[in-house]
């Protein structure tokens, strides 16, 4: 009976060591898993704080979209208020342009008639050179 029982005392010996094993590899499972859900938190935090400067910039936009809406509005303005001006500015260089072949015509003109009466004047002067002398 001693026997039975060292016998059965040794396969429980060996039953607890094996489960002593088993143990010690979980724990090294468990701390491995650890470790990985420290990196995991980490990330997590990571995320969190980017996600928390994008709310700050996403707020900071929408508190002032309408202050940029306004400034838009006004340059908007003032952009059609340049191009009102530039297209006045461009009738009134054609009305210039249009004045200035008007006056180029009446100088050509004019100085075609200082021609004829220089002409006009040499032929005079001609003809009362050749009175005076006769």
């Amino acid at each position: 009976a001693i026997k039975t029982v060292e016998a059965k005392h040794e396969k429980l010996k060996t039953k607890v060591k094996g489960l002593k094993a088993k143990h010690t590899t979980k724990n090294k499972k468990i701390k491995k898993l650890q470790g990985k859900n420290k990196e995991l938190d980490k990330g997590v935090q990571d995320l969190e704080s980017l996600g928390k400067q994008q709310n700050r910039r996403i707020s900071y936009v929408e508190r002032n979209q309408t202050k940029f809406n306004t400034e838009n509005k006004k340059l908007k303005e003032k952009v059609a208020g340049f191009e009102t001006e530039q297209a006045a500015k461009n009738k009134q260089m054609q009305r210039v342009e249009a004045i200035n072949e008007g006056l180029k015509k009446k100088v050509e003109s004019l100085e075609a008639e200082l021609q004829n009466f220089k002409t006009d004047f040499r032929i005079l002067l001609e003809k009362v050179n050749k009175c005076n002398v006769d």
